[in-house]
């Protein structure tokens, strides 16, 4: 695994990452700003023990965090003021209660701390999140490569690598900059299961079921018509909604991720259907299936090497059991 987790890792970077390498920094510049903005604020009232920058990725939102020890303050020096652009969120919480205090008021361009509810010789944690202004700067940002091996009879399995670009561009004198959960995609496929296993009188019941939902000639509507009933004496007939629903409650997010295994460096977040295999306007079988996994990447860690297993030996037996325990007597 690790030597194809390598090569493939060879191949992360392709020529169109230089022209991404402006973009970074342009994106970074503006994240630094602001914590500098934040840290030349703070020293009257506070001296900085540590810090640390995130992003967290789902949201696209950078978080600053600093420990900081409360001075002591003035009668004068009651509010410590931060305008650098608006907060999305603020808190400080003391670390020896590990509570939050209740010192933060939101303004228009900013923050503003309020220094006669902090204990002086105190040490604080500072959590600041801002917005992140450019919605494609994560996927500037990282690499995701996906290795996809051939189907074997009971599984199918995705090599997975996460790769920061450009880590040049993301060193600063804040040490560490931390990626959390970086989305990672793979397109499972699914269609050749779904066309294997669902049999094909059933097939033919929703494709005559869905010719009758389009606008036919009085003629060809009743041949239809005549076609459906003669289905109805199958082994399946009038059984068609009940199947339908149980078919299309495996491509759900709960019961699909039982067919999905994820490994190393990433863990399992989410999955959704993909495009649909026919236009039907009520069915929805779907050519693959779109799993999520995620992983966190950083200056100690920038690549994360993974594989996800789709158990498709066990799809193909649950949707089998599905017909069987409908067939007609």
């Amino acid at each position: 695994m690790e030597d194809i987790a390598s090569d493939a890792a060879k191949t992360a970077l392709p020529l169109a990452a230089a022209a991404a390498k402006p973009l970074i920094q342009k994106a970074m510049e503006k994240m630094l700003k602001r914590a500098n903005g934040i840290d030349q604020n703070i020293i009257d009232a506070f001296k900085v023990e540590g810090r640390e920058m995130t992003i967290l990725c789902p949201e696209s939102i950078q978080k600053y965090s600093l420990s900081i020890v409360a001075k002591e303050t003035s009668f004068f020096n009651k509010k410590a003021r931060f305008e650098l652009g608006k907060a999305r969120r603020t808190t400080i919480r003391s670390v020896t209660g590990l509570q939050s205090i209740d010192a933060v008021t939101m303004i228009d361009n900013g923050f503003e701390l309020n220094l006669k509810k902090l204990k002086p010789g105190e040490l604080y944690v500072l959590d600041v999140e801002y917005s992140l202004e450019d919605p494609n700067f994560l996927e500037t940002l990282v690499n995701r490569e996906v290795v996809n091996e051939t189907p074997e009879s009971d599984s199918t399995k995705y090599w997975m690598v996460a790769q920061l670009k450009h880590l040049e561009s993301l060193k600063s004198q804040y040490g560490r900059i931390d990626l959390r959960d970086v989305d990672f995609n793979v397109n499972v496929g699914v269609h050749q299961d779904i066309n294997t296993k669902i049999p094909n009188g059933f097939k033919e019941q929703i494709e005559t079921l869905a010719q009758l939902t389009k606008r036919k000639g009085r003629g060809e509507k009743f041949n239809l018509f005549q076609k459906l009933l003669q289905i109805q004496n199958t082994k399946y007939g009038g059984k068609e909604l009940e199947l339908l629903s149980n078919v299309m409650e495996l491509f759900t997010s709960t019961s699909f991720s039982k067919f999905v295994n994820v490994t190393t460096d990433f863990h399992y977040s989410n999955c959704e259907k993909g495009a649909g295999m026919y236009d039907y306007p009520f069915v929805m079988w779907p050519k693959f299936m779109k799993v999520t996994s995620r992983t966190d990447l950083g200056l100690n860690k920038p690549a994360s090497n993974g594989m996800l297993v789709y158990k498709r030996g066990e799809f193909m037996s649950e949707l089998e059991r599905i017909f069987d325990k409908h067939v007609k007597a």
